[in-house]
């Protein structure tokens, strides 16, 4: 592509293609960044059968007809700072509940890599193993579209890495719907703080704690009973005054914590009335 003359590309005749020296416009570092993006999305992928080579993957067949449009992203050389690479922020930082996911993907990297006797960045690269913490894919099909994975690392690896996922999404309970400040508040409770330990050691409101807790039992992540530590009794007799009150037309919990006489706090009455609406 940069039209480099040497023993090499003229014993190979690399030097008669169409498009040997298309690209000596370009300096060989940005190809290098091209190359990485159209790697970064699907249309290229690393072939470890062939010495690591470059090969076109089934969505490149688009963007070579012509039918579809690629936008190299331009490097912005002012962005560069002199922070040193393992202090830079990673694309996704880890949370408190993806911590034993994170150790598990790791446990199994590193098994892999013993057993083919390679470094662990030639598995999966942190960058790779941070991405599937975050998008969490469930089958091989979805594990592909991790940035350094592609079809061939899916088939090698895909159904190992994403068993040890779908293990850890059940039992964390990791729900998409909910935000992240409330599956932190998730975890430390599925770990067994307490709403006020939780509130002191996030240094937040204890009804935000209570809010997160009431959008877990909203989604099906935590059960109401779990939650607000009552009987069934105690529940169904505030699910009862709410819609005496009329809550589930208003949504206002005043009238509903007044009739109780102030016995259950605005965080408990929160979490249970959001059961309600569970199956939403």
């Amino acid at each position: 592509l940069t039209g480099k003359d040497d023993e090499r590309i003229r014993k190979n005749a690399h030097d008669k293609l169409k498009v040997f020296g298309i690209g000596k416009k370009e300096t060989k570092t940005r190809w290098r960044t091209i190359f990485r993006q159209l790697i970064t999305h699907q249309h290229l992928f690393v072939n470890e059968d062939q010495f690591n080579a470059l090969n076109l993957t089934d969505k490149c067949r688009e963007l070579l007809k012509g039918n579809e449009k690629f936008f190299i992203k331009k490097l912005n050389k002012k962005s560069k700072s002199a922070i040193p690479i393992s202090k830079q922020p990673a694309d996704y930082e880890l949370k408190n509940y993806d911590e034993p996911l994170w150790a598990a993907l790791k446990e199994l990297r590193t098994e892999l890599a013993t057993e083919q006797g390679v470094p662990p960045y030639i598995i999966f690269s942190d960058a790779s193993m941070l991405q599937m913490v975050k998008s969490r894919p469930a089958d091989k099909n979805q594990f592909k579209y991790i940035t350094g994975v592609g079809e061939f690392k899916s088939e090698k690896y895909g159904d190992r890495f994403c068993a040890v996922i779908n293990k850890f999404d059940n039992q964390q309970k990791v729900n998409a719907r909910l935000s992240d400040n409330s599956k932190e508040t998730i975890y430390l409770f599925d770990q067994g703080s307490t709403p006020d330990e939780i509130a002191e050691e996030r240094d937040i409101n204890l009804n935000t704690v209570y809010s997160h807790l009431a959008e877990a039992v909203k989604f099906g992540s935590l059960e109401i009973t779990k939650v607000v530590g009552l009987p069934k009794s105690e529940i169904d007799e505030i699910i009862q005054v709410a819609e005496i009150v009329g809550y589930l037309e208003d949504n206002k919990l005043k009238p509903v914590f007044d009739m109780l006489d102030g016995e259950y706090n605005y965080g408990v009455l929160r979490c249970v009335l959001a059961g309600l609406s569970s199956d939403d």
